[in-house]
């Protein structure tokens, strides 16, 4: 199947798993890095599925190899979509109806995984064209995120209410 590999569990059992209309799953590249991910996802655990939490059970996270890239499905209840839509528009992202496609040598290649409730999250191309600007994202969002985890772990410790 073109290298597709779900790292968390296998295909057939994903798409089964994104088919349930009560979810709203989001596909993300995280490698290379989409600027705006990764902050993303770790700003809606970290703000709305707090570990230990009720609500923490409510997130899940697969982790797909595909077309030379790893990618992340995240799975929400659809009750939650509007906090996550406005947590993406934050962070410079959008969600964007449908899967990920790869065009390559003048072929369309669609994402492995596809559904009704699914949404791919876009950022900016210009950022990628600009491979300084790139880099200088990078880690601007690399403190970002050593900044926001520190904070939520001196939260669990108790000392910021």
């Amino acid at each position: 199947m073109c290298g597709e590999k779900v790292l968390t569990g296998s295909l057939e059992a994903l798409r089964e798993f994104v088919s349930n209309p009560n979810y709203f799953h989001c596909i993300g590249m995280v490698v290379p890095r989409r600027i705006g991910v990764l902050i993303f996802l770790a700003k809606l655990e970290g703000k709305h599925y707090i570990s230990g939490s009720l609500n923490s059970g409510n997130i899940v996270f697969h982790l797909v190899d595909w077309k030379g890239c790893k990618w992340v499905i995240l799975t929400i209840p659809k009750e939650d979509v509007s906090f996550a839509e406005e947590l993406a528009k934050e962070n410079g992202l959008v969600m964007t109806k449908g899967s990920p496609s790869v065009i390559a040598k003048g072929k369309t290649f669609p994402f492995p995984v596809q559904g009704e409730n699914i949404f791919t999250l876009t950022g900016s191309q210009e950022e990628i064209a600009d491979r300084k600007k790139y880099a200088m994202l990078l880690v601007e969002e690399d403190r970002e995120i050593d900044e926001f985890l520190e904070i939520q772990e001196t939260i669990k410790k108790g000392q910021i209410q």
